[in-house]
C-alpha cells in the first residue's frame, strides 16, 4: 500500500501551535513548535486511522487542494471603521448590526439590508 499525502493546517495559538487536516474530521494535534506539531499530527493520523479501521470506518481519501495567492506589496491594509450594536430581533433572538459606512461608502446591497446594515446572529 502506498503512502497517502494529507494536507495539514498548522496555526499559531496562545500556547504554541495546533494542527488539523480538512480531509480528516476529528483528528488534531498540538506542539510547542511547528516541526513538533507536524510530527505530532502525523502520529495522530496514524492512530486515528488505526482506530477507524478497528471500528470498520473507511479511511478518507485526501481531496483538498492547497495553494497560495500573492497580494501585491503595494496594497495596504486599512483600519475598518464601523458601528456595531447589539439588538434583539422581534422573534427574541439577539443579533449584531454592523454599519460599514466608512468601509463600504456605496453599500453592498447583496449583503446588506435597505438601510445599509448587516445583521449577524449572536449568542
Amino acid at each position: 500500500m502506498s503512502a497517502r499525502r494529507y494536507p495539514v493546517i498548522i496555526e499559531r495559538t496562545g500556547t504554541g501551535y495546533s494542527a488539523y487536516s480538512p480531509d480528516v474530521c476529528g483528528c488534531v494535534a498540538v506542539g510547542d513548535t511547528e516541526a513538533e506539531t507536524r510530527r505530532n499530527f502525523q502520529d495522530a493520523l496514524v492512530e486515528h486511522f488505526q482506530a477507524m479501521r478497528e471500528v470498520g470506518e473507511p479511511i478518507p481519501e485526501p481531496h483538498t487542494s492547497v495553494d497560495y495567492v500573492e497580494v501585491p506589496h503595494s496594497w495596504r491594509f486599512r483600519p475598518v471603521r464601523a458601528a456595531v450594536s447589539k439588538t434583539r430581533e422581534p422573534d427574541g433572538r439577539n443579533s449584531a448590526v454592523f454599519r460599514p459606512s466608512e468601509l463600504f461608502p456605496s453599500g453592498r446591497p447583496s449583503a446588506q439590508s435597505a438601510d445599509n446594515t448587516s445583521r449577524i446572529a449572536v449568542s
